[in-house]
């Protein structure tokens, strides 16, 4: 993993957000916010900041249930939510049942996550892109037909090696089957988290 954190519920944020399609970088820890406003000057360092393909930038607080805010950690993090509005970006507190989701979110993540360093053909490549291309949606067995018609098992692999590269999103919530459907993602300009623009997302 690109990026670890620290706790289960940063390590399993992590994760998804490594073969979410809708992400273009993220990064834990990456910054260090001295807030001066509203009461008493403090630093606060974020869990996560994550970038949206749509532009979006979100900074993350992971917590592992409502139970370990204290009262004095909800002024500040309204301190930081309205810092975090100011420039322009969005603010959540991430806790560590919704992170793991449904029954089925983190099984399927694992998967997909297990997939990141598959080596594709030119021709899977090839093909998948130009499925990808026509920007529709499609159903998980109709790509296997299309990316690997020969050999459905590995055509599978292959499905699940084209979401973890971004090429694709999924519903983790969901089990996967071949009605499953999966949208391919639009090809957006190159951008970077501010302060990591030298750095591969």
């Amino acid at each position: 993993m690109t990026e670890v954190g620290e706790g289960r519920g940063e390590e399993l944020l992590a994760m998804q957000c490594e073969v979410d399609g809708n992400i273009v970088q993220f990064k834990c820890h990456p910054y260090k916010f001295d807030i001066a406003f509203g009461g008493p000057r403090f630093t606060y360092r974020p869990d996560l900041a994550i970038l949206y393909r749509d532009g979006r930038i979100e900074i993350v607080e992971v917590k592992r249930t409502p139970d370990d805010l204290s009262t004095d950690d909800k002024v500040s993090l309204a301190r930081v939510r309205e810092f975090v509005r100011r420039c322009g970006w969005e603010f959540s507190i991430r806790y560590l049942e919704d992170i793991r989701g449904s029954r089925w979110r983190e099984h399927n993540v694992a998967n997909i996550f297990g997939r990141r360093a598959m080596a594709l053909t030119h021709d899977e490549s090839s093909r998948a892109q130009a499925v990808r291309a026509k920007m529709q949606q499609v159903r998980w067995g109709d790509l296997i037909s299309l990316v690997a018609p020969h050999d459905r098992k590995h055509g599978n692999a292959v499905v699940e090696r084209l979401i973890a590269g971004g090429l694709f999103t999924v519903d983790f919530d969901k089990p996967f089957h071949d009605r499953t459907i999966l949208s391919p993602t639009p090809i957006v300009a190159s951008r970077a988290l501010p302060g990591f623009e030298g750095i591969a997302a």
